[in-house]
């Protein structure tokens, strides 16, 4: 029923593992949020979107436990590292409390010129 936000804005969601420093983070993105999970007093993500965030964070961060038959298996979300082939446990999802867009490298992207976003 409403417009969608401009194509290069998405929310953000951060993981956190165990241990500290920006090798042991990650984050999604998920694109195409609808203009009523804005708050035009903020210019930030609504406190609905944030929360619908966080809920779906939690869901991708939980353990699944995978059965077939007799043989069961459970798959712990985790972060890989290309350097050793090694990878490090989710523990935590943490939504972003700003819009991003999909860069390689910085923490939001860079800032649009053309308000609101």
């Amino acid at each position: 029923g409403t417009e969608g936000m401009p194509g290069q804005v998405s929310g953000i969601i951060g993981w956190a593992t165990a241990k500290a420093g920006r090798a042991f983070r990650g984050r999604i993105y998920i694109p195409f949020p609808d203009e009523n999970d804005h708050n035009n007093n903020t210019n930030a993500p609504s406190d609905s979107y944030i929360l619908r965030l966080k809920t779906l964070g939690d869901i991708l961060a939980a353990e699944q436990t995978v059965t077939n038959g007799v043989n069961t298996a459970t798959l712990l979300p985790c972060i890989w590292h290309r350097k050793g082939i090694a990878n490090t446990t989710i523990l935590e999802a943490r939504p972003r409390l700003k819009w991003a867009t999909q860069r390689s490298r910085g923490a939001y992207g860079a800032v649009n010129r053309y308000p609101p976003f």
